[in-house]
């Protein structure tokens, strides 16, 4: 294989780089630049100079002492090794490429020297063969590392998930946090005492008097003497409907009729009074002549009637309670209850503690409902006092065993990224004599534990395409870059001939 060494001073572009590996005819190139070189810090630059080596099938490294265009290379794969300034200060060395002896005739004039000091020629003699040396060394590092130097690279990051899990556990409040690791977590007891109120509009209508009847009767004394008929007299009517005069009146005697002295008949004493209904509403409208007595013993000898029609009695729609609005009000109640108590608890645990709504119970207490059926009211109201119960685990502790959980169930060539683990759902049986059932479901975040060895051996001396079906075989890696000359079909056999090289997921 030809190798070449370009030098490299700094002051070259783009353009005399490309021109340089243009003239090119080795199978491999090597950039050397002793000091700064700005044209190799650009890693556009680089790019390109390594597309244009690939394109014309030779092999392109780069030898820099300048860290920045190191770095560069490196990332790019076209750095290979780091080395110190093979020529030094040493002004012999040089001058190597240069031709100090004289003519093989010619013999040299040795001037004289001071005591202690080597004649000229043989310090020029010594510089010459310590730069020969030098050169050699330097061709022997160059032929030694370019016999070593990797020809594919293989760059693999580690696969990066959130890796998901479930467990279970038990919960009691009179487990210990000495049985966490046997999947008892302690709990905690929580109560809550409430009310609950709530009115609902009645239903019920019924018709009810609003205005009493009124009118005028007539009272007929048939006795000889007056009558005083007190405010209040109750008459009655054919239907037994009750009547009250509204005025203290007095009734007349009756007297005789007589004609030029003798007595012809006798006339009744009379006199209206005003009375009304005691019961409001139409039940007291009632037709002419039909009140027809007293209901008192006060007006004994007296005779009633009502020469017109008692009118002016109404009837008006009001609401009443019925059994359906109670019921209604009982139901609403106690779901009201269910779903405050079940905010209230909530409330209660807080933000330390996991709240499990399937290990809530609810007891209602008294029950009081303001309202009787056929009462007259616009709504009906009433109160429910209750008793909430729940059981609760704090976030730390659940934490805690998850964490523990999983490390148990990690693959062998995975690891956790950090210590931070996720809760994503909790569900919880209730069991008996307090001791339910947990069923926990988290992620946390892990990468893949990739051995450089391990990848190696999988592809040395494997054909390209089973190198890439042998590389995705690996759940720990997530993805890889394998880089190596286009025209190479099969992987060398040979470790020193593959670099693996391990980094993190961008």
């Amino acid at each position: 294989m030809e190798i070449k060494v370009y030098p490299i001073s700094g002051t070259e572009d783009l353009e005399d780089l490309i021109r340089l590996l243009r003239q090119a005819t080795a199978d491999r190139i090597i950039l050397f630049a002793e000091g700064e070189s700005p044209s190799l810090r650009d890693a556009s630059n680089l790019r390109m100079l390594r597309y244009y080596a690939q394109e014309r099938g030779f092999e392109l490294f780069v030898i820099t002492h300048d860290p920045i265009a190191r770095r560069e290379a490196e990332r790019l794969g076209l750095y290979r090794w780091d080395m110190q300034d093979p020529l030094g200060e040493n002004d012999d060395a040089y001058q190597m490429g240069l031709e100090f002896a004289a003519p093989a005739e010619e013999k040299p004039v040795v001037p004289p020297v001071a005591a202690g000091r080597r004649p000229f020629a043989s310090r020029l003699v010594n510089g010459r063969l310590i730069s020969a040396l030098i050169v050699a060394g330097i061709t022997l590092f160059f032929a030694l590392s370019l016999l070593f130097a990797p020809q594919v690279t293989l760059i693999a990051y580690p696969v990066m998930e959130n890796q998901r899990f479930t467990t279970e556990a038990k919960l009691s409040p009179g487990y210990s946090e000495k049985e966490i690791s046997k999947g008892r977590l302690p709990g905690k007891a929580f109560v809550h005492a409430g009310t609950i109120r709530f009115a609902t509009a009645v239903s019920g209508r019924k018709r009810v008097g609003f205005r009493p009847a009124v009118g005028k009767v007539t009272v007929v004394n048939g006795m000889a003497r007056s009558m005083v008929l007190p405010k209040g007299t109750r008459v009655l009517g054919k239907s037994g409907t009750v009547y009250v005069t509204r005025e203290d009146v007095l009734v007349p005697p009756k007297s005789r009729q007589t004609v030029s002295g003798l007595v012809t008949g006798e006339v009744y004493g009379q006199v209206d009074v005003e009375i009304e209904a005691v019961e409001k509403g139409t039940v007291g409208n009632t037709p002419a002549n039909s009140i027809t007595k007293f209901d008192s013993k006060l007006a004994k000898g007296l005779q009633v009637t009502n020469f017109r029609a008692i009118t002016g009695g109404e009837d008006r729609q009001v609401p009443v309670v019925t059994q359906a609005d109670l019921e209604r009000c009982r139901t609403e109640l106690l779901r009201q209850m269910e779903l405050a108590a079940t905010d209230e608890i909530r409330a209660m645990v807080g933000e330390g503690y996991v709240f499990l709504p399937e290990l809530v119970w609810v007891t209602p207490g008294e029950l009081i409902l303001h309202g009787q059926v056929g009462e007259e009211m616009e709504q009906v109201d009433g109160e429910l006092h209750y008793t909430a119960k729940t059981v609760a685990v704090a976030k730390k502790v659940l934490l805690e065993y998850m964490k523990a959980q999983f490390q148990k169930e990690l693959p062998p060539y995975l690891e956790p990224v950090g210590d931070k683990v996720l809760l994503s759902a909790v569900t919880a049986r209730p069991g008996k004599d307090n001791r339910h059932s947990l069923e926990l479901q988290g992620s946390i975040k892990v990468r893949g534990r990739l051995d450089k060895k391990r990848l190696l051996q999988s592809i040395l001396g494997k054909d390209v395409a089973s190198a890439r079906i042998m590389l995705a075989s690996f759940p720990e890696l997530g993805r890889y870059e394998l880089r190596m000359p286009k025209s190479m079909k099969t992987l060398p056999g040979w470790e020193p001939k593959i670099r693996v090289i391990l980094r993190e997921q961008p």
